[in-house]
């Protein structure tokens, strides 16, 4: 199996009867996998060496923070939720696009230190409503976000931030306290 530039060949299939629901659900062949123990995919190795990821798209942990979003969302003709993004954690109180910022620690009230090591560049899924599964004819947020977005000379526009786990705690990760701190690799 492949998943963008990676080979997954220890994925295990979770069977005919649940393909075959999905495919009836779905309306299209469709399979469902599980990655296992002993199924591994790297992160990127220029940017985050010896880490991994599942089948996120391609790093364990995307960072979003509301003051990003508030800030397009000033931009856009209908504001819309952080959910169009699909990150794993949100942030408040910080200004906006601070979670752009690589090489930055992120460490959360329960211990948890996350390292941010890429912005996120977005492609149309972030274009479908979530609730209703119904793409955007306006192409919204990717025309806005083009306009302010972009990274010179490329045609990726960027909103929130790819991170890896640098120290795990054994507390639940909840609402709390976020700080931030730079360091140099």
């Amino acid at each position: 199996m492949r998943v963008w530039k990676s080979i997954v060949d220890k994925a295990v299939d979770q069977g005919d009867a649940v393909a075959d629901f999905l495919t009836r659900s779905i309306g299209k062949s469709t399979r469902l996998v599980f990655m296992g123990d002993d199924c591994h995919r790297d992160v990127n190795p220029e940017v985050a060496e010896g880490h991994e990821v599942s089948f996120a798209d391609g790093y364990p942990y995307l960072i979003a923070s509301t003051s990003s979003l508030n800030e397009l969302n000033k931009r856009l003709s209908e504001p819309i939720p952080m959910s169009r993004f699909r990150p794993n954690i949100v942030v408040e109180g910080l200004f906006p696009w601070t979670e752009d910022l690589n090489g930055t620690r992120l460490t959360l009230s329960s211990g948890h230190v996350f390292q941010i090591v890429k912005p996120c560049d977005r492609c149309k899924v972030t274009t479908i409503d979530q609730d209703t599964g119904v793409m955007q004819a306006n192409q919204e947020p990717l025309k806005t976000l083009r306009t302010f977005r972009r990274i010179k000379d490329t045609v990726d526009v960027f909103f929130a931030t790819n991170a890896i786990l640098e120290k795990s705690s054994s507390e639940p990760v909840r609402p709390g306290r976020v700080t931030l701190d730079w360091f140099s690799k």
